[in-house]
């Protein structure tokens, strides 16, 4: 090959790049980075076609203000994803921090030593079979997605990246419509046979209010003296008790409409709190379940208390209880849906973000039920008079 020196002939702003010998060894892009003082810069490709591409694609970046400094694009994936993890310590409860740091360092560790650049639609593809050849469900499948796509998309936002790879890989996610969870109430008497094989005392007040409440097991472990309103006789939520790490913690409720929300108990039920309270001599800063601890440790009382008192009452198979602590919060749900409690009420009292999980999760509870027949036979009648029924016309079934 003949030998060449300085700028290719018609392509401004290229250049040869030799090797010793004086052949060509490849061609330089040289430009001036908008982001460095105008700092000239060079990046080198086997072919001219590669570095003319290269150029008009770097070109309309900087015209575009979608320029990225070779910096930024060198960072790792390490480096981008504490940032953005960082970023959510400050208004994140410490759980959902613990398992963005669990889905980090599982699943996103294999781009820890990369740069953020590198990574393409391919490595997130690899990923998603990776989940799959492990056998893990939709549910995992997309939460793993998700914290990927985040930091991706973080990256796009600060500078890293112009555009994120994960965005079009999200449409062959497999679909987990079918997986959502179902709940498995209890009715009333099923729930007090349980909790009558608790030994009386905080264990045993901690499943009544469980069942009277619906609150969430941090939350209940979070509740102080302070939040039980004897005189009208409501139990508030303020705080929670989380573990993080095997180590116990005071926390925020899981939602906004979780924390502040009041929940009415029967008078008989706030009568057996007080009562507790007072035998205990409980200041109103106290844990009310607490006692000689710091916090109450809700995974002994399940193992300890809950799981005992299933096989005591029958709720047991293969080894196993067939009734989880957490079936009291659907109970509570389930019995005053079934008594009438209005959608958006029992949705206040749950700390629903919305009302359609309140009623997806709960409508169950009207199927088969009488009253609820009778109010649709005196709303729309028994069916066989359709007189007066307005039918749609295939332009008005949109």
């Amino acid at each position: 090959m003949a030998t060449r020196k300085g700028a290719v002939p018609k392509s401004q702003g290229i250049r040869y790049r030799l090797r010793k010998d004086g052949t060509v060894r490849g061609y330089e892009v040289r430009y001036r980075d908008p982001e460095n003082n105008g700092k000239v810069r060079g990046k080198t490709f086997k072919t001219l076609d590669q570095a003319k591409a290269w150029q008009r694609d770097n070109l309309h970046a900087i015209q575009h203000g979608t320029y990225i400094a070779p910096e930024k694009e060198a960072t790792t994936w390490a480096a981008v994803s504490q940032e953005w993890l960082a970023g959510h310590r400050v208004k994140l409860r410490a759980r959902s921090i613990q398992g963005y740091e669990g889905v980090l360092s599982r699943w996103l560790s294999r781009w820890d030593h990369r740069s953020i650049a590198s990574i393409a639609r391919k490595d997130v593809r690899d990923l998603l079979t990776d989940i799959r050849r492990k056998g893990l469900a939709e549910e995992t499948e997309h939460r793993i997605f998700n914290v990927a796509s985040a930091v991706l998309i973080y990256a796009v936002q600060e500078g890293y990246l112009r555009t994120s790879p994960a965005a079009a890989v999200r449409r062959e996610l497999r679909s987990a419509a079918q997986k959502s969870f179902q709940a498995h109430p209890l009715t009333r008497e099923q729930a007090e046979s349980i909790i009558g094989n608790i030994a009386e005392g905080r264990n045993r007040l901690f499943a009544q209010l469980a069942l009277w409440t619906g609150f969430r097991a941090g939350e209940l472990a979070g509740l102080r003296v302070r939040n039980i309103d004897r005189l009208r006789n409501v139990v508030q939520v303020d705080e929670t008790v989380e573990d993080v790490g095997g180590k116990l913690q005071p926390g925020v409720p899981k939602t906004k409409r979780s924390r502040g929300r009041r929940v009415p108990i029967p008078k008989a039920v706030m009568d057996e709190v007080g009562a507790f309270i007072d035998a205990q001599r409980l200041k109103p800063d106290a844990y009310l379940f607490a006692a000689r601890s710091e916090y109450f440790h809700y995974q002994n009382w399940r193992v300890r208390h809950w799981i005992p008192a299933c096989r005591a009452a029958g709720f047991w198979h293969d080894g196993k209880p067939t009734v989880r602590p957490y079936d009291l919060r659907h109970t509570f749900a389930s019995l005053r849906a079934a008594e009438g409690v209005p959608p958006h009420v029992l949705q206040a009292w749950m700390g629903h973000t919305t009302i359609t999980t309140t009623m997806n999760i709960y409508t169950h509870v009207y199927d088969g039920d009488t009253r609820m027949e009778a109010l649709v036979e005196r709303l729309y009648g028994s069916g066989e008079d359709t007189d007066n029924v307005v039918k749609l016309e295939p332009a008005d079934e949109a």
